[in-house]
């Protein structure tokens, strides 16, 4: 079984790659909802962002954080 120095402990090779699964997981369950309620005009424009998503060349809408009003 192979071993990857992560710090100061060694960690597996399939944890780190579950781990790394996990996070690309998370972020495509964010861009879907973004776009689900962008499409579906549940919050007005001006709440949206632009982002650009480094390797696939793509711009999508971000909903922006709830200020602390």
């Amino acid at each position: 079984m192979a071993y990857i120095r992560c710090g100061h402990s060694k960690v597996k090779e399939g944890e780190k790659r579950n781990r790394r699964f996990s996070v690309l997981t998370r972020n495509l369950l964010h861009i879907a909802i973004y776009n689900i309620n962008y499409i579906r005009d549940l919050f007005s424009e001006k709440y949206f962002n632009d982002k650009s998503v480094p390797g696939i060349g793509m711009k999508l809408k971000k909903l922006m954080p709830m200020d602390a009003e």
